[in-house]
C-alpha cells in the first residue's frame, strides 16, 4: 500500500511540474518587433502575462531604443560632417527622437513596465563603424541609417497604436509619423545627390 503511495505521489509531482511548465510557456509568448532589444523585453515579460500587454511593453522598449539610437548617431553628425542640409537633418531627427524617448518613459511609467537606457550592442558596433568617416562617406552613411531607422521607428509606430485603445496617444503618434517622413525624405535628397555622378 505504501508503494502504491509513493508511485501515486511521483505521478502527481510530475504532471504539476509539466502542467506549471506549459503555462509557464503560453504566459510569455509575445511577438517581437524587431531583434532591437533583449533585456527591457524580458524584464517586461515578468511583469505581464496578458500577450498583448506583453506586446504593448515589448515595442514601448524597443521604440525607446530605436529613439536613443537616432539621437546618439544624430549627436555625432553634429560633430563630424560639414554639410548644411545634413546638420539641419541630425538637428531635427535629435529632437524629435527626444521627443519620442521622453513620450516611451511617460508610458512606461504609467504601465509600470521598464524601457533600455542604452542603444542595442549592434548601433554600438555601428557607431565604431563610422565615427572615423569623414565629408561625404559620413554624410551619405548617416543618410542611409536615418532611412534605415525611420522606416523601423514608423513600423514600431504603427503597432504601437494598433495594441492601444488611447485615443490621445493614437493622435499624437500619427503627428510623429508626419515628422519622421520629414526625415525620410530630407535624408532621401542627400542620398540622391551623392548618386548623381560628379
Amino acid at each position: 500500500m505504501k508503494h502504491l503511495k509513493s508511485q501515486s505521489c511521483t505521478v502527481a509531482m510530475v504532471f504539476i511540474v509539466i502542467s506549471l511548465s506549459a503555462i509557464s510557456c503560453n504566459s510569455f509568448k509575445k511577438t517581437n518587433p524587431g531583434d532591437i532589444q533583449q533585456v527591457g523585453d524580458q524584464q517586461n515579460e515578468k511583469v505581464f502575462t496578458d500577450d498583448n500587454t506583453v506586446a504593448y511593453s515589448a515595442i514601448v522598449n524597443d521604440i525607446a531604443q530605436l529613439s536613443l539610437w537616432n539621437i546618439r548617431l544624430s549627436e555625432l553628425s553634429d560633430k563630424t560632417s560639414a554639410n548644411e542640409p545634413v546638420k539641419k537633418l541630425s538637428q531635427q531627427v535629435r529632437t524629435d527622437y527626444q521627443n519620442i524617448y521622453n513620450k516611451m518613459q511617460g508610458l512606461a511609467q504609467e504601465k509600470a513596465i521598464s524601457v533600455t537606457g542604452d542603444i542595442s550592442d549592434g548601433n554600438k558596433q555601428q557607431m565604431l563603424n563610422i565615427q572615423n568617416l569623414q565629408g561625404t562617406r559620413f554624410d551619405s552613411t548617416y543618410c542611409a541609417l536615418v532611412l534605415e531607422s525611420n522606416q523601423g521607428t514608423t513600423a514600431l509606430l504603427n503597432s504601437l497604436a494598433a495594441n492601444s485603445t488611447d485615443t490621445s496617444l493614437k493622435e499624437w503618434i500619427s503627428n510623429m509619423i508626419i515628422m519622421l517622413n520629414d526625415h525620410l525624405n530630407m535624408a532621401s535628397d542627400q542620398i540622391n545627390i551623392y548618386r548623381k555622378p560628379a
